[in-house]
């Protein structure tokens, strides 16, 4: 399981030097694969290139993707501390309840 408890959007955050949330999407489904044929699956939309991808998932037999839905872009981006109560930097953060 690619998650601890369920999750249907995805807030996206940008770094320096925006530091806001400036997106969010729907997520449409999970691809879970073994490494070998992820790249294969998943490569026409993945935006990276096939090095970085092997880099990431090096040593591990299998790998997850998110299938992205809809995207839905803020016309102002927000702060993730006023907005959703959470501060910045960190790999990722559960919203809402659980």
């Amino acid at each position: 399981m690619i998650f601890s408890r369920p999750v249907d959007i995805v807030v996206v955050y940008v770094t320096v030097p925006v530091k806001r949330v400036i997106a969010e999407f729907d997520i449409r489904g999970i691809v879970c694969a073994r490494v070998s044929t992820l790249w294969t699956k998943t490569k026409a939309y993945a935006g990276i290139d096939e090095a970085y991808f092997r880099a990431y998932f090096h040593g591990r037999e299998f790998g997850y993707a998110i299938e992205v839905g809809e995207v839905r872009i803020y016309e102002r981006p927000v702060c993730p501390v006023e907005h959703f109560g959470v501060r910045p930097p960190q790999s990722f953060a559960y919203l809402g309840s659980a």
